[in-house]
Formats: C-alpha cells, structure tokens, sequence
C-alpha cells in the first residue's frame, strides 16, 4: 500500500525530471517526510548559508554564486523537501548511511532548475549547523571516530 509519503517521494522524482521507477532517496524517507520543518528552515536561511560561507573562508565569488543559487529552494517546492530529505539522513537519522548508498544519490539535472547542479552544496553547508559545536577536546562521535 502507499502511503502520503511515498507519493510525495514519487512525485519529487519526477519533479526533478529523474527516473520515475528510480529508488532514489527511498531510506528513511517515511522519517524525513514526518519531521519536515517546510518553510520553517532555517537551514536555508540566506543569513546562515552567508555565515557558513564566511566561517569556512569559502572565496567571496563561490559565496557569491551560493547566495545566488539558494532561490533554487524558492523556485522549487521539490528541492526543500529533497534538501531536508537528505540532510535528515546524514546528520539526523541514527542509522549510518554507507558511502555507496550516498555515493549513488544522483546529481540534480540542470533541465530541472539553472542552480539544481549546486544542491549537494547547500546540504554540506547545512551541515556546519550540525557538527560545529563538535571539537577533538569534547570528543567525535563515534561514527566520525573512523573517517580519515
């Protein structure tokens, strides 16, 4: 049976104009879909992507283009879903995503949206949110303990 969740995933993936039948994203999704913030997110926030920019010394004509490409999320319901989707499984969700699995995440075509080859960029900017208070005298977690 389908649930709401599943269609919305669906209906995502033919948004961005990718195989229809394609399990893309399918892990954790029914979890992601349920702790969606919307347009609530602060994630996408110009004044935080602007901050990340700055904190990692990314070179102002990359920010520039960042702050740019961040109306992606405006013009495109589908790409908020997907960006929270994605952030959801590698900084919420408890369950270790392999590299394959990631690895295998497709890249967002350009035919979708000008800014769409830039997405995976907003969810690793996002990501500062989430490992910033983490330093080596307060200890990594474990799943970070063996990435090198």
């Amino acid at each position: 049976m389908q649930t709401h969740a599943d269609q919305a995933r669906r209906e995502l993936v033919q948004a961005i104009t990718l195989e229809p039948n394609g399990d893309f994203w399918r892990n954790g999704w029914q979890e992601s879909f349920t702790t969606f913030p919307g347009e609530t997110d602060s994630l996408l926030d110009p004044d935080f992507l602007t901050a990340q920019c700055r904190s990692l010394a990314i070179s102002p004509d990359v920010a520039a283009v960042l702050a740019a490409g961040r109306s992606l999320f405006d013009r495109q319901p589908a790409a908020r879903r997907l960006f929270w989707h994605c952030y959801h499984l590698l900084f919420k969700d408890p369950a270790d995503r392999t590299r394959d699995e990631v690895r295998d995440w497709p890249m967002l075509p350009s035919t979708f949206d000008p800014a769409a080859p830039l997405f995976y960029a907003y969810v690793l900017l996002a990501a500062r949110r989430w490992c910033s208070p983490l330093t080596p005298s307060e200890g990594y977690p474990p799943r970070f303990q063996s990435i090198r």
